[in-house]
């Protein structure tokens, strides 16, 4: 993800997210559609140079195994250590079912353990395109409350985890950031506007964007666009973008 183009969200990255980074297993991001969840995952790895795998969530992940091999394939793509591993002869032979999910997952996680030389975070992005498929579920319910502690996670998601993990169920050992969390407030906007975008812009239109959009980061970035192009009326208003406008 190119940061360049976007506000780096310090403020959260030094109070909500470093104490996470010091106590916790799992952080969990659900907020609306444009929110800025995946730039705020990213950020948060590059600020804190973390070692970390992104898994981005699609329609062929329904499949459990398919979702172990390909954290298998990736540790092997950045870790040496993990070429030749028992789950990879598993998988390849094809003759698994929904009660080998748990078992094929030890075998990754033992791994895991033995292999890995150092903390390592794997970020699921989009997990609520799971919310229908329960054997995948049932898998990412595995990995959390059974992992290793060098083995840590971020989710994202568009709506609440509807997930059995006792993790989750925790709250000394995950940290949530929703919606309103994540908003950008007026001082967030104005930094966005002036020293992103380069805009000359005031107090108040910052106000009327924080007031119109209520933080939704994508009617931030629109009426960012708009001041950019010096065109505030025309086509996007920078303050006609309204929060509840979903992908």
């Amino acid at each position: 993800i190119d940061d360049c183009r976007f506000l780096l969200r310090t403020e959260l990255l030094t109070t909500r997210l470093h104490n996470a980074l010091k106590s916790v297993r799992v952080i969990v991001i659900e907020a609306q559609a444009g929110q800025g969840k995946t730039i705020l995952a990213s950020q948060f790895l590059n600020y804190n140079q973390l070692d970390h795998l992104w898994y981005q969530i699609g329609p062929e992940d329904t499949d459990p195994f398919f979702i172990l091999a390909s954290i298998v394939y990736n540790l092997r793509e950045k870790y040496p250590e993990f070429v030749g591993i028992e789950l990879e002869t598993v998988l390849s032979k094809g003759k698994v079912g929904p009660l080998d999910i748990q078992r094929c997952a030890n075998m990754l996680l033992r791994e895991i353990d033995m292999r890995l030389p150092n903390e390592l975070f794997i970020v699921f992005d989009d997990v609520h395109l799971l919310s229908d498929h329960g054997l995948a579920k049932s898998l990412l319910d595995h990995l959390l409350d059974t992992s290793p502690p060098k083995l840590r996670f971020i989710l994202t998601s568009r709506f609440p985890l509807q997930f059995k993990s006792k993790v989750l169920r925790n709250s000394n050992t995950v940290c949530r950031l929703a919606t309103e969390d994540i908003a950008f407030n007026i001082s967030e906007i104005e930094e966005y506007l002036v020293d992103v975008l380069k805009c000359d812009i005031d107090l108040e239109t910052t106000q009327a964007i924080h007031r119109t959009t209520g933080g939704w980061a994508m009617g931030v970035v629109l009426a960012g666009d708009a001041c950019e192009q010096n065109r505030p009326h025309s086509g996007i208003n920078p303050v006609s973008a309204s929060p509840s406008r979903q992908e």
